[in-house]
């Protein structure tokens, strides 16, 4: 809620002609009326209605998630292929898994879920879409989930199960009494926030130069034996093995010149 105030003053300090802002009913959007804005007025939209005109609840965020999960299952039955336990994402995979399953989103398919709210005018869309490319995600998942089935005979949940899985997780809620207290102390200085370390994220191996190096041409000979591989994988691999010799060579001509 701190973060959404803030982001209101400064919308409400850099518009310039009275503004109105449409927003939906999460509890951490307030109306702003203790913050006394001078251009801008909220509003909010009437209740279950975000799935009608708001584009990704259309359709956009149900493509996301389907394939961020088709990646985290993929890895699972990876994992269980090669006798590996099913290990938890750190944060870092996870925010990787969140990067490449945006990459997958396609702009046909955010156009399509805009089209489909019908809060555009009608001069604005440039071309009718004739296939709902929507469900591209759920194909691959359901795929994912048949072959982890093959992997592990006990999972049984369709990927419109797992999909919705977490549809009724609390992700805003208003803060108690007790909670403004504590953030008042906090603010005052009279209590210090205590951060606690994740402890499941394990340190980093440090990987040498010379492993790297044998770990990249491993990479380009397993490459250039797939089928699958174009030639700008290859090259995009051999740019690699080129910036870190060269990176190597200057790190070593300096090392020999301050020893001189």
């Amino acid at each position: 809620m701190e973060k959404w105030n803030e982001w209101l003053k400064w919308l409400d300090n850099n518009v310039s002609e009275k503004s109105l802002l449409l927003v939906d009913n999460c509890p951490a959007h307030t109306d702003g009326f203790s913050l006394n804005l001078k251009n801008l007025r909220i509003e909010y939209i009437p209740p279950n209605t975000t799935s009608h005109i708001q584009p990704c609840d259309a359709g956009i965020i149900c493509n996301f998630k389907a394939h961020y999960r088709n990646l985290l299952v993929s890895k699972w039955v990876y994992e269980l292929n090669e006798e590996q336990a099913i290990k938890k994402l750190n944060v870092k995979e996870a925010i990787e898994l969140i990067a490449d399953a945006w990459e997958k989103v396609k702009p046909s398919t955010i156009n399509n879920c805009w089209k489909n709210t019908g809060i555009l005018p009608a001069e604005i869309i440039e071309n009718e879409m004739n296939i709902d490319e929507t469900n591209d995600g759920m194909t691959d998942l359901t795929l994912a989930l048949n072959n982890l089935k093959l992997a592990d005979p006990s999972v049984n949940i369709t990927a419109n199960e797992y999909l919705e899985v977490d549809n009724d997780l609390v992700s805003t809620e208003l803060p108690t009494e007790e909670d403004i207290f504590e953030e008042f102390l906090m603010a005052e200085g009279v209590l210090q926030q205590h951060v606690e370390e994740d402890s499941s994220d394990e340190e980093e191996t440090i990987i040498s130069v010379r492993t790297g190096r044998q770990a990249l041409d491993i990479v380009k000979k397993f490459l250039e034996q797939r089928d699958f591989t174009t030639e700008n994988d290859v090259k995009y691999i051999r740019n690699i093995i080129r910036r870190l010799d060269e990176s190597v060579e200057n790190q070593t001509s300096l090392t020999e010149f301050i020893n001189q």
